[in-house]
């Protein structure tokens, strides 16, 4: 047989498409996908092209406007460019599944990898990317990010994906299941709790038989014991148990630089924030692609990766934009949103019922019952196809599509919060609720999306429970969702108001009228479309928020380069980095600044300078709360035979204990964070107010920051028994008088403090400012005072005089100094001076 070679075709080089838009083009017309990109769809693609050689880039697109479609496009792209192992990250295996379903469905050929397998050889060969889960690339064993280190990445549900980031790095060590290994790390902390006279509560802690209040392990004593946690680890062989490697595998030789939490049978490891700086996913040079839901925070994308986005792409554009009806069960008169109604309403309507707990699903078994982790995919595929009936979805945000009729009514039951202890830590036993919020919001987002999914879609969401109820209520809280979801929810509060829907009959009529009329009610939508048009929430609750967002994204960043620092042993580096930004974050959240002062203490205290990390530790009990266990005391106290039993003389000590440069960089620190109560802004100042009473020995708080309600500070001196309202008011002109509304508040936060005193005595509340009396409308009562921002200056330069002249006495006579010398520091007496001044009607109506 002879062969002629010449016959054969020779092949042609040819340059595969990278534009994103171009590919979608060339792609089979397959039965059921898309003719075409929508707007937004298209300016994202167009927009990452121009700059797809940026390292990270946010595409963030409304929730239901196509962005895993944009994510397969790009990682088509990626992989037409020749970038090797382009990897498709998601939340869950179900999400892994859709994904590569859309990817398919539009002629594109992937790899999925779920539990190590891949399901075809198209990854490895080359020839495509890669759908997998991120606990797949991100555990400590990640054989995938070892063997085929992406050059691209692309990250779907980027805003909730801290979650699943943190799980990578969360050793959760329980009595049921790891008995030896909890009762040796539960035995190496007792030590330390007994010497902090708190042995009582860390034995309570692990009572599994109630729900105790959750406990920290101090910082530093976590830093002491950490070789002995090493050792317990290894002697449990926790390399190479299923439940603890992944995780260990991070955590081993970094144990003490972990947050420990400790509740009811479960002792939780890990860090205070996430090292994914330290990962070299995020070190080297990679292509990140962040597919995100439309926010306004960012923070928690930071938190997640540690990157900070250099290219945010958010096409303007309506896709996505379904319409809502979003009734409250707050606005019901004594008639819950629960599984009695529910139970009625499933025979005539699908509805989804979203809690954030097991505990909480039980009170809508007689509803539906949560399915089994296994069967999970199954029975959501029935729900979709069912006529009726209702799927109950626990502590999940994402995954979870049932767009158009597969389901029309969602009922949202309890604030959306995180599975580990920590996070339940911060939220529940410190109140972090201003860090709490934006993270709350970012999974709200994620909920509405749920049923939702277009903009020609509908659906009727019903808040039950009083938690959400409340946080839904509070417009700095609403402030921080996505425009489009505000007005929703104003709308939904005027129906509620305007139409007297306070009973679930009237719910019901309305359901009937808004999702089941056809065809459609026309005065509603009407309606709907004129209030979107109109409503907002307040620009000063708006501006407030965009101003938290701002600080919160900057301390975030500081966060990241905190956990890359420490991770690496660079304590300095660690510290420095949210020290330069604590302040800043005080005047935003005063929470936040404690857990930051809490971390630069541990710290200081790997440093060996002990004595500077209790400082540290009492700015952060004084931020947090008492409920924060520390080490507050001086390390080593000589002369002084027991410890002084004001605070304030403990924390003067303390602080002229330090070696010179210590002390005079605190001191400087003080100075200056103190600074604004010589003119500064509102947010300044008031935490100015707040510091000069912390360092004054009380408990100093900023209730309307933290809470929406109360005065700008509250002073609580716990050695007398006594408590302070400061309500600031210095951007009044000078001899101006306080308005009746000035007054009227005043005295809300009287009642606030009633509601609020632990007991305390309130001595009242004092205006701060340069007015002068009151409007003769108003109508002060004789618990209202008025003072000058100069005698708050004064006290602080009576405070800062006094340290400076402790510090040059000898140690043997200064504990004896400091205590003569704060006799009149006491609020009891600073009260004299503060309220010398009672608020009085000026008979002149300038206000």
């Amino acid at each position: 047989m002879t062969f002629d070679f010449s016959k054969l075709a020779l092949p042609q080089a040819t340059k595969a498409q990278t534009d994103p838009y171009k590919i979608f083009a060339s792609l089979p017309r397959l039965q059921g996908a898309p003719n075409d990109l929508w707007s937004g769809q298209s300016d994202a693609l167009s927009s990452w092209h121009r700059q797809r050689d940026k390292t990270d880039v946010l595409l963030s697109l409304n929730t239901g406007a196509g962005k895993t479609l944009v994510g397969v496009l790009i990682a088509k792209s990626l992989c037409n460019e020749g970038l090797e192992n382009v990897l498709y990250v998601c939340p869950t295996n179900d999400l892994v599944l859709q994904t590569a379903a859309q990817a398919r469905a539009v002629g594109i050929d992937v790899t999925t990898r779920i539990k190590s397998k891949f399901d075809n050889d198209l990854f490895e060969s080359g020839k495509t990317f890669c759908i997998t889960n991120y606990h797949a690339v991100f555990n400590g064993l990640s054989g995938l990010r070892r063997r085929f280190f992406p050059d691209a990445i692309i990250f779907d549900d980027a805003h909730v994906a801290e979650a699943n980031m943190r799980s990578a790095f969360t050793l959760t060590v329980k009595q049921a299941s790891h008995a030896q290994l909890h009762a040796s790390l539960a035995n190496l902390f007792l030590p330390g709790f007994r010497e902090l006279g708190r042995e009582g509560i860390y034995r309570d802690s692990f009572d599994t038989a109630r729900m105790p209040q959750a406990v920290l392990v101090p910082p530093d004593l976590v830093s002491n014991v950490s070789a002995q946690i090493e050792a317990a680890f290894v002697a449990a062989q926790a390399g190479s148990d299923d439940d603890l490697k992944y995780a260990y595998e991070h955590l081993k030789d970094h144990f003490a630089n972990c947050a420990i939490v400790v509740r009811s049978g479960v002792i939780e490891l890990t860090p205070p924030f996430l090292p994914s700086l330290a990962l070299d996913v995020f070190d080297r040079k990679v292509r990140r692609i962040y597919l995100s839901a439309t926010l306004h925070n960012k923070a928690d994308i930071v938190r997640a990766f540690g990157r900070s986005p250099t290219v945010i792409i958010e096409p303007t554009n309506d896709a996505g934009n379904g319409e809502r009806l979003i009734l409250t069960e707050r606005e019901l008169i004594a008639s819950p949103i629960d599984s009695s109604f529910v139970g009625g309403l499933k025979r005539k309507h699908k509805v989804l019922v979203a809690v954030p707990s097991y505990p909480k699903a039980r009170e809508w078994e007689s509803v539906a019952k949560p399915p089994q982790p296994a069967n999970f995919s199954a029975e959501l595929n029935m729900f979709r196809q069912s006529n009726s009936g209702a799927f109950v979805l626990v502590n999940r945000v994402d995954g979870i599509d049932l767009p158009h009729d597969t389901c029309r009514v969602m009922v949202l039951d309890g604030v959306p919060r995180g599975e580990s202890l920590l996070e339940r830590y911060q939220f529940e036993y410190l109140q972090m609720r201003t860090f709490a919020a934006s993270r709350i919001a970012n999974r709200l987002v994620q909920l509405f999306g749920r049923i939702n999914r277009g903009r020609s879609d509908y659906g009727a969401f019903l808040i039950a429970g009083r938690d959400l109820n409340t946080w839904l209520a509070n417009d700095k809280h609403v402030a921080m969702l996505p425009d489009l979801l505000k007005r929703q929810i104003l709308l939904g509060r005027s129906v509620q108001d305007g139409m007297n829907v306070r009973t679930l009959p009237a719910v019901e009529s309305l359901l009937e009228t808004v999702i089941s009329s056809r065809p459609r009610d026309q005065s509603w939508l009407n309606y709907y479309s004129q209030f979107l048009n109109a409503g907002d929430v307040a620009e000063e609750k708006t501006e407030r928020a965009k101003r938290s967002e701002e600080r919160n994204l900057e301390a975030a960043k500081a966060e990241a380069e905190y956990a890359k620092a420490i991770w690496n042993r660079d304590f300095q580096g660690a510290r420095t980095a949210l020290d330069t930004i604590v302040a800043d974050t005080a005047r935003a959240d005063e929470k936040l600044a404690g857990w930051h002062n809490l971390w630069i203490g541990a710290a200081l205290h790997q440093e060996r300078d002990v004595d500077q990390s209790r400082l540290h530790f009492v700015r952060a009990r004084g931020q947090l709360g008492l409920n924060l266990i520390v080490s507050t005391g001086p390390a080593y106290v000589s002369q002084i035979s027991a410890m002084p039993t004001r605070r304030i003389v403990s924390q003067l000590i303390m602080l002229t204990s330090l070696g010179r440069e210590s002390f005079t960089r605190q001191l400087s620190r003080l100075e200056r964070d103190l600074a604004p109560l010589d003119g500064g802004s509102p947010a300044q100042m008031e935490e100015a107010v707040r510091l000069l009473g912390e360092t004054l020995g009380f408990i100093a708080s900023r209730p309307d920051n933290d809470h929406g309600t109360g005065p700008d500070v509250l002073w609580i001196d716990k050695d007398d028994g006594v408590l302070l309202g400061l309500e600031l008011k210095t951007d009044k002109l000078d001899g101006s008088r306080y308005s009746k509304d000035d007054v009227s508040q005043s005295l809300d936060h009287l009642s606030w403090l009633s509601d609020h005193s632990e007991g305390a005595n309130c001595l009242g509340v004092v205006l701060v400012g340069p007015a002068h009396g009151c409007h003769d409308q108003a109508n002060p009562t004789s618990e209202l005072y008025e003072t000058g921002v100069a005698q708050l200056g004064s006290i602080r330069d009576q405070i800062v005089a006094l340290l400076r002249d402790a510090y040059e006495i000898t140690s043997t006579d200064r504990d004896r100094f400091i205590s003569d010398a704060v006799e009149g520091l006491q609020l009891k007496r600073l009260a004299e001076v503060l309220l010398s001044q009672p608020l009085k009607l000026s008979g002149n109506s300038r206000s």
